[in-house]
């Protein structure tokens, strides 16, 4: 079974994240449960009363927020390519280049983009794909499908399904499934 690495970092910030922000408000509330009403509780200064919910709690709350953020990231980028799917239409855009994107790394390894062009009425489109993390490669002028919004034309998807199920396993270019 393939573990899908951005779910997998997703939940794991979450689930970090949650962790901590229980540890600090537990710890916290049984601490000052404790010595309720003791005159140790009234005299001890703010930072000693509430530090470790503090640390504890603002830490746990800095990694579920990130978690957060990228989960609703990859949901929206998931949703948006299945409306372009089953409510845009398709073209076939002419390959330009295949790009590696030194932007990311991953164990030394950088991903590949495909860019390609679709022309209608005089006018050129230029899409790019998402990060690959194979070696691809096609002949000159090869085509591949791109579904389009029917109205924006910004709003795209290179679909690069087929090139991944036909992968036969991990190249130089990317990390290992």
């Amino acid at each position: 079974m393939r573990i899908n690495t951005v779910k997998f970092f997703n939940l794991s910030f979450l689930g970090f994240g949650l962790l901590f922000i229980i540890i600090g408000a537990g710890s916290t509330f049984f601490q000052l449960s404790e010595y309720y009403g003791s005159e140790a509780a009234r005299t001890g200064s703010f930072f000693s009363r509430y530090g470790f919910l503090l640390v504890f709690s603002g830490t746990g709350l800095v990694f579920f927020l990130t978690g957060l953020f990228f989960t609703l990231n990859s949901y929206i980028l998931r949703k948006r390519k299945t409306m372009l799917i089953l409510g845009g239409h398709w073209v076939m855009a002419e390959i330009c280049e295949v790009k590696t994107n030194f932007n990311v790394s991953v164990n030394d390894r950088h991903p590949c983009n495909i860019h390609c062009k679709y022309t209608e009425g005089g006018r050129d489109y230029f899409f790019k794909s998402h990060d690959i993390w194979f070696d691809v490669s096609f002949d000159p002028g090869a085509k591949i499908r791109v579904w389009l919004d029917r109205d924006d034309y910004d709003l795209y998807y290179v679909d690069t399904d087929d090139l991944e199920r036909n992968h036969s396993g991990p190249s130089g270019t990317g990390p290992a499934d």
